[in-house]
């Protein structure tokens, strides 16, 4: 029975929300998901107030294996909601970031003792090494309940 009514909630909320289609022009952006003990993904392509929700594309979905960098709109805030839980902890965290053209981000995720930890870096070029630098544009961000799962799902 709660197979069953797994399946029927994954049918009903995926009636109501797309895949992510990466943008297909110059100058994009991307990001890699490194994660441990993460459940759940979701983008949000208005970044401002995390709304227009999508699902992570095959490609790019780590519950299924595969681990594709996303390409994101440069120049377009855009925000990820990151969930893991298990028996002894949960963590949610709503997270968006501003992409610049032509730039790598590295998504990390990761959980230890009850505390989640969520953070994003721009790779960089120095001295003929990759180096990882703090993105200035990553910004945690207050969740809210939407009215309609269309709304916002955090505080602009």
């Amino acid at each position: 029975m709660k197979k069953l009514f797994l399946f029927l909630m994954a049918v009903i909320l995926s009636s109501c929300t797309s895949v992510y289609v990466p943008p297909n022009m110059e100058g994009n952006a991307t990001v890699e998901i490194q994660q441990e003990n993460l459940k759940l993904m979701q983008i949000y392509l208005n970044g401002d107030d995390c709304s227009n929700k999508v699902f992570m594309p095959e490609e790019s979905n780590f519950l299924i294996g595969k681990n594709k960098p996303l390409v994101l709109t440069a120049n377009k805030e855009i925000a990820f909601h990151v969930e893991s839980n298990d028996f002894y902890s949960y963590c949610s965290q709503k997270v968006s970031f501003l992409p610049k053209p032509d730039q790598q981000y590295i998504l990390k995720f990761k959980t230890a003792s009850n505390k989640c930890y969520v953070n994003l870096v721009r790779k960089e070029i120095d001295d003929g090494k990759v180096v990882e630098v703090s993105e200035p544009t990553f910004r945690k961000r207050v969740p809210r309940i939407p009215v309609m799962e269309s709304g916002s799902f955090c505080k602009a």
